[in-house]
């Protein structure tokens, strides 16, 4: 599953939590049908996953929503939303702009 939490458009002032099961992956996109609407654009997306060294559910943010995307498949359209996963080069990337040294970002 995949949860974010998002300001969607049609209910201002609202924070909104959506979950749904993980879809379709590439090296760089997460697809899902969660149900979100224009404003939630930017959310930071989760995943929820066992450390069996700390024995608890953790979360660990893995994409960043993006919106909506039709996607061609077998001579059909199919619509989806998306997500910009965050890769180990993207994580480095932006830990490197937070702690100015990659020397502390070697945990992720």
């Amino acid at each position: 599953r995949v949860h974010f939490s998002g300001f969607d458009n049609d209910r201002p002032g609202q924070l909104v939590y959506r979950f749904c099961k993980a879809g379709e992956e590439t090296s760089d996109l997460l697809y899902q049908h969660c149900d979100a609407q224009p404003g939630a654009s930017g959310s930071g997306v989760y995943a929820r996953m066992w450390n069996g060294r700390r024995r608890r559910w953790e979360r660990k943010v893995i994409g960043v929503f993006s919106g909506h995307q039709s996607v061609e498949r077998q001579g059909a359209s199919q619509e989806f939303n998306v997500a910009v996963r965050i890769t180990p080069l993207k994580y480095a990337q932006i830990c490197y702009w937070i702690k100015g040294n990659f020397v502390d970002c070697r945990e992720g």
